[in-house]
């Protein structure tokens, strides 16, 4: 079983391979797109917008910390899996590379 420590090393080396292949911008692309068609995006924008006039934030950090957990749980469950299938074609694919 991998450890803690050995998943770090892990992760930085996809984390480059993803950022040198151009696969984390078509990621990042696809997610954004996936958000605004759904309308993820305009969901938080509201209530970016409702915890600023009501005072419950008043700047950055405190409105961050405010919605961040509750904007994660508005993300649909079929966005989160079609980017899990995304990024596992994607490694897939390495790992079909290496063989």
């Amino acid at each position: 079983m991998t450890s803690r420590a050995d998943a770090l090393p892990l992760k930085d080396e996809l984390h480059r391979r993803l950022l040198e292949s151009g696969e984390l911008d078509k990621l990042e692309s696809h997610l954004l797109h996936l958000l605004q068609s759904t309308g993820w995006t305009e969901r938080l924008r509201c209530l970016c917008e409702q915890r600023l006039k009501s005072g419950e934030a008043s700047g950055y950090d405190e409105l961050l910390a405010s919605v961040a957990g509750e904007a994660e749980g508005m993300v649909g469950e079929e966005v989160r899996s079609e980017v899990l299938a995304e990024i596992r074609r994607v490694l897939e694919g390495w790992v079909g590379e290496g063989r």
